[in-house]
């Protein structure tokens, strides 16, 4: 594998970095607004889909097996990570991050259930806003 701009960081450097990147994805970030949890998946690999044929890795789809995706990906330096430990104010920023050679290129959010305001429950995930609606936010271009 060819070099890698991290490979001269320290630790601290490179959680930095991830950091600094995070905040920039996020800036350019949206929110997408689904009425069924369903819709909100399809979309979140439909974003996963076009990042991986924007960033050169074509015909992949949810049925591609894991191996030759990850064969796919490897080739290019991409690595998809999913992150799940962020608590509080900061779930959402649970998701998926794409990265290629080192560089953030997609957030894409878990899916998020808006608080009902009938309902006194909520849920790890539940952002305050629209009653009953799923939500995804992202920095993918998606066709």
């Amino acid at each position: 594998m060819s070099e890698d701009y991290r490979d001269n960081m320290t630790l601290d450097e490179m959680g930095a970095n991830d950091i600094e990147m995070a905040k920039d994805a996020i800036k350019k970030a949206k929110r997408y607004k689904f009425f069924t949890a369903i819709k909100a998946v399809h979309f979140m690999q439909r974003c996963i889909i076009d990042t991986l044929a924007y960033l050169g890795i074509k015909g992949i789809t949810p049925n591609t097996h894991p191996k030759v995706a990850q064969r796919m990906m490897d080739s290019r330096q991409i690595v998809i990570e999913t992150r799940t430990r962020y608590e509080g104010e900061d779930v959402w920023r649970n998701g998926t991050y794409i990265y290629k050679k080192g560089e953030l290129v997609t957030f894409i959010s878990e899916v998020m259930v808006a608080k009902s305001r009938q309902s006194p429950i909520i849920l790890p995930g539940t952002i305050p806003g629209d009653p009953d609606k799923f939500h995804v936010i992202t920095n993918a271009k998606v066709k």
